[in-house]
């Protein structure tokens, strides 16, 4: 499994690349593979702040509450941190995607909050399906789960706009291969 995790980690290396470089002026929007929402954050912007889905603003008017900027996680090779458009450009008002108390349990509300330097706020990239307009697609695995995979989905793979984003292991098929449910897929959009 960890061997998976990190070819898929590399194989978008040079994409999420390209998103760290770009700074707030290439922030991304991360639609939802099943719903066609976008990543976006409850008002206001403060720490705790809960993650949710909701309906993308157009693209000539975005909201910065539905941008997206990841950077290379300093200390963890193939990581990532994941700062909202709101708290970025980094220090100023930092905060980072992260999982509730770094608590890693079904469930648990995926939040903004102050770097802490600990696992549940890195995450991978895996590559996952194209959706519909042929965009690549792509689920965020915790750094604090790497043998049982946690991601980020929504809340009973709900569509309804303001479902919040939580952490939930990845499911396992027959054949013991994982299976990633279509909530749990996140497709990049400049």
């Amino acid at each position: 499994m960890r061997h998976f995790m990190s070819r898929s980690v590399l194989s978008v290396a040079v994409f999420v690349g390209a998103l760290a470089l770009s700074g707030s002026a290439g922030a991304t929007t991360w639609h939802n593979y099943k719903s066609g929402k976008c990543l976006s954050i409850k008002s206001p912007n403060q720490e705790g702040v809960q993650l949710i889905i909701e309906d993308c603003a157009p693209v000539n008017a975005p909201l910065l509450r539905q941008q997206w900027n990841l950077i290379n996680d300093p200390t963890r090779f193939g990581y990532f941190n994941l700062f909202n458009g709101m708290s970025f450009p980094a220090p100023n008002s930092q905060q980072l995607v992260g999982v509730q108390a770094a608590k890693m349990d079904n469930g648990r509300p995926i939040i903004l909050w102050r770097p802490t330097g600990e696992l549940n706020q890195a995450w991978s990239l895996n590559l996952g399906p194209s959706d519909a307009a042929g965009k690549p697609c792509y689920w965020f695995g915790d750094a604090a789960s790497p043998s049982t995979p946690m991601v980020m989905g929504v809340a009973a793979g709900t569509t309804t706009s303001g479902s919040p984003i939580i952490i939930w292991p990845l499911t396992m098929d027959a054949a013991h291969n994982f299976v990633v449910q279509p909530d749990q897929y996140w497709c990049p959009y400049n």
